[in-house]
């Protein structure tokens, strides 16, 4: 089973928590979740660092994005 760690560092309020591999944020609905997978370790921690870490960074993240047009309804 894979462990999950927190960031602490993360700025984006839809992060949640990321393992080797994956980054996972809020779903589209309550109960949902939305995870990132990456190949390798390395491009994981260059995602989380441009854009869940980044306070300039997570306004281009395109999980971001696609969470605030659901709740906008667009």
């Amino acid at each position: 089973m894979a462990k999950h760690t927190v960031s602490n560092n993360a700025k984006c309020p839809y992060y949640r928590c990321e393992d080797r591999h994956e980054i996972f944020c809020e779903g589209l609905s309550v109960g949902m979740g939305t995870h990132v997978a990456f190949s390798s370790p390395l491009e994981r921690k260059q995602w989380a660092n441009d854009r869940c870490k980044s306070i300039q960074g997570h306004e281009q993240c395109p999980v971001k994005m696609m969470l605030e047009r659901n709740e906008s309804g667009i």
